[in-house]
């Protein structure tokens, strides 16, 4: 994976992209359904990877483009690209791997080009933002099992793909994922992501892979679609495998490959700081709730008040409008509002933002993070709430939502907090049907899982109803899917954005 060029005369040109990803693409469809001896598959498949490794270099030059919508959807879909040419390449490579394979140099070939492949997807997405794909690490688990099993995990392979090193073992590249992960790539920026990424060869060498002990940190959940288990939920560690980091540790501490800091972000102390499980090294901010976090995100209160377009809709007699006592709108019923009717621009009703709150000893989790709630006022938060959350004053805040909250004494918790979104955008919703509307309400939306979410607790989504959705540069029709999250409250829905532009509305019309 390449190193993105952020200057836009750089860009590659995305129609000869979208033509060169669609002819290839075929051609990888039709091999793998064309009837062809292994030596001859082995052969097409080896001739077409050059391509599709060259193809998914100009398309890393449009990931992690969040500037606007169009660019975000850009670097969405070359993430999706990248992903589907390398799923085709593994699903040939696995094929083969699975048949009646018995040279060991040749069997390790075809694990580590099913590997390598991996590698690419995982690479684009974190590059992009996102976790790794559903069943990513299910697949290495499964591929490194089955090399271990054949003794073929430590056979050094060719492969120009590589960089610099020229070559991979299975191990070796189990070990980069595993570093990967271990590594909070996630809470880097892009540039510093990459030189990690171009590293993993190097680094991987100083990693080891032994029998989980209790004081392990990184215990490998081999049974699992992630890459280790939550050492807070207290896991048996019999039969596990461990990431042992105790030699590169050493070796971080004297390694002088990594560069110095670049805007204000050192790589080498962040590597170090997470293989330790230790606190990152700027302070991390929290603020408490949805509205808190809307408002640092710019999108200010949802009045109680009617917004003038609103009211000016109320001459329609379809038209329902209501505002309860807990918040949340109602589409069924009409009820008077309880507050006058006030109508103020943004500038005559500006409000301080809600409080942010210092976290300490902050470390991460597979799936989130654990932190102190230092701070006896205001009161911490109840398992089930919202916080924004940020690794310094100047970092973008963060969605996670409350797993566990102790009491520590003092006023503080300690607290297990889940990853709901690393990039959060403020927007407004309205939900409509044929005959009503509500009023609009803020909602966060969140793209960066592999599929859009919304969350708004003011509104009573459900599934199969439709939304106005309006963003800073666009205003669209989408349908509301299932709510994720498992049942938690409040609930994400899945959000599928219909092929309706809504034009904006003329200057000078109410609200």
């Amino acid at each position: 994976m390449k190193t993105q060029s952020n200057d836009a005369t750089r860009r590659p040109d995305v129609a000869y992209l979208a033509t060169r990803t669609r002819a290839l693409y075929h051609r990888l469809v039709d091999l793998d359904s064309a009837r062809l001896p292994p030596a001859t598959r082995l052969k097409q498949l080896e001739r077409s990877r050059a391509e599709v490794f060259d193809l998914g270099h100009n398309l890393a030059e449009l990931l992690g483009d969040r500037r606007g919508s169009t660019e975000r959807r850009r670097a969405d879909k070359a993430a999706q690209l990248i992903a589907a040419l390398h799923r085709r390449l593994i699903q040939g490579y696995w094929a083969l791997a699975r048949g009646e394979c018995t040279e060991a140099q040749l069997k390790a070939l075809l694990l580590q080009r099913t590997l390598r492949s991996a590698q690419e997807i995982h690479f684009s997405a974190l590059l992009n933002g996102q976790e790794a794909p559903a069943g990513f690490w299910r697949l290495l688990h499964r591929l490194y099992a089955k090399a271990r099993q054949a003794s073929l995990q430590d056979i050094d392979v060719k492969d120009p793909e590589i960089p610099e090193a020229r070559s991979q073992s299975i191990s070796r590249g189990y070990l980069g994922a595993l570093l990967l992960a271990s590594s909070a790539p996630l809470q880097m920026p892009g540039e510093a992501l990459q030189v990690l990424i171009e590293s993993l060869e190097t680094l991987a060498s100083t990693a080891r892979l032994g029998n989980a002990r209790d004081t392990d940190r990184w215990i490998i959940a081999s049974d699992r679609d992630q890459a280790f288990l939550d050492i807070d939920k207290a896991p048996a560690t019999e039969g596990h495998l461990a990431l042992q980091l105790d030699e590169a540790i050493k070796v971080m501490q004297h390694f002088k490959g990594l560069g110095g800091a670049k805007e204000g972000f050192d790589l080498k102390d962040h590597l170090l700081r997470s293989w330790r499980g230790q606190p990152p090294g700027a302070d991390w901010e929290a603020c408490h709730g949805f509205g808190a976090l809307l408002e640092h995100l710019g999108a200010g209160k949802d009045e109680a008040a009617l917004d003038a377009r609103h009211f000016a809709l109320q001459a329609k007699a379809q038209d329902v409008w209501a505002i309860h006592s807990d918040g949340r709108a109602g589409l069924d019923e009409e009820v008077p509002h309880l507050e006058p009717i006030e109508f103020k621009s943004p500038s005559e009703s500006a409000a301080e933002r809600p409080p942010v709150i210092a976290l300490s000893q902050v470390t991460p989790l597979p799936n989130g993070v654990s932190a102190l709630w230092s701070n006896g006022e205001p009161p911490p938060p109840k398992a089930g709430d919202l916080l924004g959350i940020r690794p310094g004053s100047e970092a973008p805040w963060q969605l996670a939502r409350v797993d566990r909250a102790t009491p520590a004494g003092n006023g503080q918790a300690q607290l297990t907090l889940a990853w709901l979104s690393k990039h959060p955008r403020a927007c407004r919703i309205t939900l409509r049907s044929k005959l009503q509307e509500s009023a609009p309400r803020n909602a966060l939306l969140l793209d960066d899982a592999g599929t859009t979410r919304i969350l708004c607790p003011t509104l009573p989504l459900a599934s199969g109803k439709k939304l106005l959705v309006e963003e800073a540069e666009s205003r669209y029709i989408a349908l509301l899917g299932e709510a994720l999250d498992g049942g938690a409250e409040p609930a994400c829905f899945r959000l599928q954005r219909l092929d309706i532009e809504v034009e904006a509305e003329p200057a000078g019309s109410p609200g």
